[in-house]
């Protein structure tokens, strides 16, 4: 077992983010390029119009960036949270006095479970419907598979790491037969 772990919170919105990132300035110049063609000319308002939608485009989705890119370092002693470009926080494991289990219903049908530390007992509503829950140093919830929860179950105080394994020991893979 590694002596630290690394996780993602929210590992899809990063790496998607990450690809449209660079394609951006490909795509507007494009518009641009089609657009210059079509007047047949330079003409000055449309140069404006070009660098505002750019540096909106470029911006919005540096801010998804830097909100998705939030990770957390998990070790024996505590957690380490990284959340953009502010300084890391350590909380020891006493800090969190909650590990629980929450869902919310991906297209109304497949429940999609996460692992939710928390500094306070949150509701049941907010567990059925973690994804409305921001992730911030009070309340980090993690996807959960299989290799997530090997590790936090690994790496965890005895209490927690009981409460995560009594709250986890029901779910199951969903079966879905699609064929009459």
């Amino acid at each position: 077992m590694k002596n630290k772990v690394r996780l993602f919170l929210n590992p899809s919105l990063f790496i998607e983010s990450l690809i449209i990132f660079p394609m951006l300035p490909i795509f507007f110049l494009l518009i641009f390029y089609n657009i210059y063609q079509l007047n047949g000319g330079l003409n000055t308002t449309l140069w404006i119009l070009f660098v505002l939608m750019e540096s909106f485009a470029i911006f919005s989705v540096f801010f998804v960036l830097l909100n998705t890119s939030a990770h957390i370092v998990i070790s024996e002693k505590g957690v380490e949270f990284h959340h953009g470009f502010k300084k890391p926080v350590f909380h020891p494991w006493d800090y969190y006095g909650y590990c629980e289990k929450g869902y919310y219903l991906y297209y109304g049908a497949f429940p999609s479970y996460y692992i939710v530390l928390s500094t306070y007992k949150l509701k049941t509503c907010e567990l059925t419907k973690i994804n409305s829950i921001p992730v911030s140093e009070k309340v980090i919830k993690i996807k959960y598979n299989k290799k997530s929860f090997e590790t936090f179950s690994q790496i965890l105080p005895s209490r927690l790491s009981l409460s995560l394994e009594s709250q986890f020991k029901d779910i199951k893979a969903p079966k879905v037969n699609f064929l009459p």
